[in-house]
């Protein structure tokens, strides 16, 4: 996208404003499908929807042959009202209550991953086709700690030396174990951490009587500074190694098809200077418009669309959420920016809108879906009557 391009759907839909690219959707979906499929005849991408459940990229990867990972009920929800079939779809969540494990079974949900012994109580009854068993393989791996959902002790999945419990009681109740699922972490950019899951997951797999996939998860990462993908060949190399089954093979990439599809637009409201050593970049979007930087401590290159001058200084770039981890960029290098000024924060497809909130009383940004350069579609701006009209009773009082 041009800055020309840019600036022109800045001034008409206003910002804080999301631009997301479907064309770059796609591409990143082709190309880790096609390095998967160089070694597995048998595999299956379920996009990990809690990265961005925009339902134009959900119509778009349904239509090049990709299934879902839900978290929750309303994903899977949301991916059968676009079109998406209960065989598309792989319902792993954290934890789930026997309520929203029954709305699975009702949705015609394919393949129900178990992540503790009291959701195999739960399911009791119900009726799945596929049922994994999500394994914590203590490895740690992903960009910050909050994100190792694979290391020892976390909240995720089943230690491995509970395992053989699970797979008893399974047989107990009638109901037949026939995959493995794991997700070690976010952000992970070298394939080592998946060469010691698939020998973990490969030695596991063994033990059950009905083998039908493994399911490595994502995590799949993405150099924030470099604006590159982790190389995804070498991964699919590194698990066909040690794959010695003619079975399928299940990858769930979340961040890798749409991290660098979107950006988000933001106006410089002003140029502070303290002491003349420390100066901030305010502008309209802040933590409830991209939470990443103040969650994570995560990275985004920012790039202004409105230089001035060739003389670049350092600034932190902040927002206008009452808080002071209000941030977006700290000790980046901008040409003198000035008030109207516009701002483009990159890489903000993933975990970026799907993570937004009305914190503040401030407005979820409105989103422009792009394709060929062309707008396709709209995400309406959020207004206060929507925010606070879901209130009723006010006049009880």
């Amino acid at each position: 996208m041009d800055n020309s391009l840019i600036i022109n759907l800045a001034e008409k839909y206003g910002t804080p404003l999301y631009i997301t690219d479907l064309d770059i959707v796609e591409k990143n979906y082709r190309k880790i499908e096609s390095s998967f499929k160089k070694y597995f005849n048998k595999l299956k991408i379920f996009y990990a929807m809690k990265a961005n459940y925009n339902p134009f990229i959900l119509k778009l990867l349904k239509s090049l042959g990709s299934g879902i990972d839900a978290a929750s009920p309303y994903e899977f929800i949301l991916a059968e009202k676009i079109g998406f079939n209960g065989k598309d779809i792989s319902f792993a969540p954290p934890n789930a209550s026997k309520e929203e494990l029954n709305v699975a079974s009702i949705y015609g949900v394919d393949t129900l991953i178990l992540d503790s012994l009291d959701m195999l109580e739960n399911s009791k009854g119900l009726r799945f086709k596929n049922y994994g068993v999500r394994i914590n393989p203590s490895i740690e791996a992903g960009f910050s700690e909050k994100v190792m959902t694979g290391k020892a002790y976390s909240k995720f999945g089943v230690d491995i030396s509970s395992f053989n419990k699970l797979i008893e009681k399974s047989k107990e109740i009638g109901i037949e174990i026939n995959g493995l699922h794991a997700h070690i972490g976010s952000g992970i950019l070298d394939e080592k951490p998946y060469s010691i899951l698939i020998d973990k997951m490969t030695k596991i797999f063994d033990n059950l009587s009905k083998k039908d996939f493994i399911d490595i998860g994502g995590g799949f990462g993405y150099n924030y500074m470099t604006g590159e993908h982790i190389d995804t060949d070498k991964i699919a190399s590194v698990i066909n190694d040690k794959f010695p089954y003619d079975k399928e093979l299940r990858i769930e990439p979340g961040r890798y098809l749409v991290v660098n599809a979107s950006i988000l637009i933001s106006r410089v409201n002003g140029v502070k200077e303290i002491d003349g050593r420390k100066k901030y970049v305010q502008i309209d979007a802040g933590m409830n418009s991209l939470i990443r930087p103040a969650l994570y401590n995560a990275f985004h290159r920012i790039k202004l669309l409105n230089e001035n001058g060739d003389i670049e200084e350092k600034y932190d770039v902040v927002g206008p959420i009452c808080e002071s981890d209000d941030y977006i960029a700290l000790d980046v290098r901008l040409k003198r920016p000035k008030v109207g000024d516009y701002i483009a924060i990159l890489d903000v497809g993933a975990y970026g809108i799907s993570m937004a909130s009305n914190y503040n009383l401030r407005p979820i940004p409105a989103e422009v879906i792009l394709k060929k350069n062309n707008v396709v579609g709209i995400r309406e701006r959020d207004s206060l009557e929507n925010i606070v009209g879901k209130y009723k009773g006010l006049d009880n009082l």
